[in-house]
């Protein structure tokens, strides 16, 4: 359109029309240049972004599902151990049956590597029941020596329950869930019955609420009072108890922990890893292997 304008047959036009061409050629090129350099920082920048992207979305995947395998066993084996010691011939794992614990013994099992703390428990199954409502529980019995800041970590209302109370009442403590359920507030009075022959029935008071998160994996709700109770109802003597709880300075010591507990207890008893306890939550943890 610029060398339309102009008419052909005139020197000094085409002289002009030279010159012009050549500023746009010029220009043109300079145009295109600039336009080439604009598409690839903008290409590359895409690039950087959607990369960025992407990466950070495999990072968060990646923190989720170790979240997960890090998470999920630490709740599990801060409750009842990386280890559980108890009778070979024990049928069920909500029925604890006695077990005597030496002195000698106990250090024993103390002084293996890798150990971090040993804890009396023991377990009885029972239903409790306030005002129109029952339900079948599992009391969780523990001694004095159960370190009180691993159930502080738990408590969400009331208080820990006393292991022994000046007027003979027993607390225990409740999860949340279950006391939504009975509709139960600290202080209140829940009755236990322990289905036995003869049923015997308990009056304990709720001191307080428990959470941890995978209370449903255990199968019915875990009370946690004092062992002594579940000595009284089982008539056990005062050095009896259900299990032995080892807890361990690291989950990937259980194999040679086991082991060695294995060496040193009675051949009536058997050491049960968490794993071994808990087989198809560990398997399905370690399906986030291959995700990974």
């Amino acid at each position: 359109l610029f060398l339309t304008q102009h008419k052909a047959g005139n020197s000094q036009a085409n002289f002009s029309h030279i010159t012009d061409m050549r500023l746009l050629w010029m220009l043109m090129m300079r145009l295109n240049r600039d336009s080439h350099h604009r598409l690839t920082r903008l290409m590359l920048r895409l690039a950087v972004v959607v990369t960025a992207c992407g990466i950070a979305a495999i990072m968060l995947s990646y923190a989720i599902v170790g979240g997960f395998q890090t998470v999920i066993p630490a709740k599990f084996t801060s409750f009842s151990g990386h280890v559980q010691v108890q009778k070979l011939t024990q049928a069920q794992d909500f029925e604890s049956d006695p077990i005597a614990v030496s002195g000698t013994l106990f250090d024993s099992m103390q002084s293996i590597e890798a150990v971090n703390m040993l804890a009396k428990v023991g377990y009885k199954a029972a239903i409790a029941h306030n005002k129109e409502e029952f339900e079948g529980i599992l009391l969780k019995g523990i001694d004095r020596e159960y370190p009180q800041e691993r159930l502080m970590e738990w408590l969400t209302k009331g208080k820990l329950p006393q292991q022994q109370s000046t007027d003979g009442t027993v607390e225990v403590l409740v999860p949340e869930s279950l006391a939504r359920r009975l509709k139960l507030s600290p202080g209140d009075r829940l009755k236990l019955y322990f289905i036995q022959n003869p049923i015997r029935a308990r009056s304990v008071v709720v001191s307080g609420f428990y959470r941890l998160g995978i209370e449903a994996e255990f199968g019915r709700p875990i009370l946690i009072g004092p062992l002594e109770l579940i000595r009284k109802v089982n008539d056990w003597s005062p050095g009896e108890v259900g299990q032995i709880e080892m807890h361990l300075t690291d989950l990937a010591a259980l194999p040679p922990v086991v082991g060695a507990t294995r060496n040193i207890i009675d051949p009536r008893w058997e050491a049960y890893s968490i794993k071994d306890r808990f087989a198809n939550l560990f398997g399905w943890l370690g399906l986030f292997d291959l995700n990974k």
